[in-house]
């Protein structure tokens, strides 16, 4: 025994099969071109890396530069939580 909800699922998907449009024989058998191209590429945030020589002056000041960043770090872990860690205010010049 069918219920009200069955005859209504059943005039649904009549009514979308009603509403579908149908391809003809002609249209099945048209050929279609498709050009596929590659688009321009766009770049969003370019951050370039950057090399230090080995014994130069300006390596002995990005390894200091690094040592107290990696401090900083050290003290924010779990600083989700909005708490002072005893932080200081980072200078690195």
């Amino acid at each position: 025994m069918e219920t009200s909800e069955d005859e209504e699922q059943k005039k649904k998907e009549a009514a979308l099969k009603k509403d579908k449009k149908q391809l003809t024989e002609a249209q099945l058998s048209q050929e279609i071109s498709i050009s596929l191209s590659e688009s321009d590429t766009m770049t969003h945030m370019y951050i370039p890396g950057i090399i230090v020589g080995g014994e130069t002056e300006e390596f002995a000041i990005t390894e200091k530069r690094n040592k107290i960043y990696k401090e900083l770090c050290d003290k924010k872990v779990s600083s989700d939580a909005y708490v002072e860690h005893g932080s200081q205010t980072l200078n690195l010049t």
